[in-house]
């Protein structure tokens, strides 16, 4: 069996079933978002769906063949994790991994679910990010792929399901994916992905790629980069620290711990804002003079500060909101529909971009829309290329602009907010793109670069 979108649904998964032998795949099911988990008889099979605009996660069983579809449980709360679960060998529990939001406290969980009747057991909650976990053989305990709070990067973890005692069961240098670990039938083996990233932040003048000169080595840099209006810095490192640096790379300092991440500078020059995906969950302020953070808007994601450093956008559960950047009130520009995400401000502060989920007949668009900065009716929309990532509002006012990797490198575009054919702007031959962002001016295009390695690794007579 395998799930997969089509060409109408890019976003939208069904489940197939086909002969191992080759043969016409029959669809079982639809809006299936992660792969099936079978019983050990082999009759059933539990998967999840995520309901983005209720914030809810079901648990679904049926049998083999598609039919008898239903919900075993419905969790609420859910933010975005959505991982593949798994089913105990003894039958009695099946294991998701999830998150929840409450009270602007956002935590990692390992739930148990029992497919007879639905109930719940929590075996284990963290403040740091959980991914994917399976079970041992005797169903007694499990491993999961955790993230270490010191280093900063997903370990391998294991757990005492009778007395939740949690082990560290590997300690290396890179780091493990999140979502993918397989353990053999009879426990003895297990095989994981390791990743190593490498970035390297870089400056070229006028987007000249022939031109770009290196500013960092070493300590992966540049997973998010922005600048500051007098000429500095603000990256996220490897260890999801935001760092303030010389336009040279000599001097750097660290003005958030972490984890942080979209750094958006404000157009006055004093604040930055960020996200915090840990702790308490949101959008907050920091100076770039230094000093403590502080919470700004509870839930939210992905800021945008305006040029005149007095309000910033940002996405929630909502929607893409307003508000002050000292706090207050949030104003709901474009209401939630379940594919609306970041946003950013035009040069003038007159306008803003976003971008959202449009189904046209059968098949889901993504397409970015422009209306006025204080709210109003929709202005324009285009669609955007499958696959493009990042985003800053060009200094014409026109346009957006977006990394799309492409024959095997990423590269930053201009993709116009009235229709057009998108123009390709940086040409690196090779290598992925993490972030990028013009100085005001335009006459500096700050790049994070590098490399991402993928190993999948066997660990054996490990019991």
């Amino acid at each position: 069996m395998f799930s997969r979108s089509d060409k109408s649904t890019t976003n939208f998964n069904y489940l197939y079933s086909m002969p191992v032998l080759g043969g016409n795949p029959r669809q079982l099911g639809r809006d299936i978002d992660t792969p099936p988990a079978f019983s050990p008889d082999g009759k059933q099979m539990a998967y999840l769906r995520g309901n983005p605009p209720k914030a809810e996660l079901e648990l679904l069983l049926a049998n083999v063949d598609g039919s008898g579809e239903k919900v075993l449980k419905t969790f609420p709360d859910w933010v975005i994790t959505l991982l593949p679960i798994s089913w105990s060998p003894d039958g009695k529990t099946i294991l998701v991994t999830r998150d929840t939001l409450k009270s602007n406290e956002l935590r990692w969980h390992l739930t148990g679910v029992s497919p007879s009747d639905g109930s719940t057991r929590e075996l284990h909650t963290s403040e740091f990010s959980i991914g994917v976990a399976t079970w041992l053989p005797d169903s007694k305990g499990l491993l999961f792929v955790g993230r270490d709070s010191v280093a900063g990067k997903n370990q391998l973890w294991s757990l005492n399901v009778g007395n939740g005692e949690v082990r560290r069961f590997t300690n290396d240098l890179s780091r493990y994916d999140g979502g993918s670990l397989e353990l053999t039938r009879d426990g003895k083996s297990l095989v994981a992905v390791q990743v190593t990233q490498e970035a390297s932040v870089y400056i070229a003048p006028d987007g000249d790629a022939a031109r770009a000169k290196q500013l960092t080595s070493g300590e992966s840099n540049g997973f998010s980069i922005t600048w500051t209006p007098d000429g500095r810095l603000v990256t996220v490192n490897d260890r999801s620290q935001m760092v303030l640096m010389d336009a040279a790379g000599q001097q750097s300092t660290i003005i958030d711990e972490g984890p942080a991440d979209s750094p958006s500078v404000c157009g006055d020059g004093k604040n930055v804002l960020f996200d915090k995906r840990r702790g308490e969950f949101g959008i907050w302020r920091v100076s770039l003079d230094g000093g403590g953070a502080t919470l700004v808007a509870p839930g939210g994601l992905a800021p945008s500060c305006s040029p005149d450093g007095k309000w910033f956008t940002f996405y929630s559960g909502k929607g893409i909101s307003r508000m002050p950047v000292e706090g207050g009130p949030a104003k709901v520009l474009v209401e939630n529909t379940g594919g609306t995400v970041g946003s950013l401000i035009s040069p003038d502060g007159r306008f803003v971009a976003y971008l959202f989920q449009e189904q046209e007949g059968n098949v889901f668009l993504i397409k970015s829309g422009l209306i006025p900065a204080d709210g109003g009716a929709l202005l324009s929309k285009s669609i955007v290329p499958f696959g493009a990532g990042g985003g800053q509002f060009a200094q014409d006012g026109k346009g957006i602009y977006g990394v799309l990797h492409r024959e095997g490198a990423g590269n930053v575009w201009y993709l116009p907010l009235e229709g057009g054919a998108p123009r390709q702007i940086t040409h690196f031959p090779s290598g992925q793109m993490f972030s990028f962002f013009f100085s005001k001016d335009g006459k500096q295009l700050a790049v994070g670069r590098g490399n991402t390695r993928s190993d999948v690794v066997r660990i054996s007579n490990f019991r």
